[in-house]
């Protein structure tokens, strides 16, 4: 199956054989090359998604919600590696934060798409 994600910029194969994907990665050490009808070269990351190092973006969790209540409701998913405020643009005067938290984790199981923190329904994008 291919999904397209043209915001984005992603292509998702999706294959159903994990010893084929895997023989994949290690042929092409997880990039390759992709060229463009305009004969420009473009470099394809290539991974299985979802596990490993990521960016995820947790909101809707009022500020007195601290970093410790976040990590260990986390902890199941994977190791936490930083966890940090998402500023607002630099083109505002003042660095405020914005509400979101921003969390590097090493991922070894998918994350749902909202969860309880707290007692407090935060999203996680």
């Amino acid at each position: 199956m291919i999904h397209i994600d043209g915001i984005k910029r992603h292509v998702f194969l999706k294959f159903v054989d994990d010893i084929y994907i895997q023989n994949i990665l290690r042929s092409t050490n997880g990039s390759d090359e992709y060229r463009h009808t305009t004969s420009e070269i473009s470099i394809a990351r290539l991974e299985v998604p979802g596990m490993g190092k990521r960016r995820i973006r947790i909101a809707n969790l009022p500020p007195e919600v601290n970093e410790i209540s976040i990590r260990a409701a986390l902890a199941s998913y994977g190791e936490n590696v930083s966890i940090q405020d998402e500023m607002w643009l630099k083109a505002y005067r003042y660095k405020v934060a914005n509400g979101v938290k921003v969390m590097m984790m090493k991922l070894v199981k998918h994350l749902p798409s909202q969860m309880n923190i707290t007692g407090h329904r935060a999203l996680v994008l």
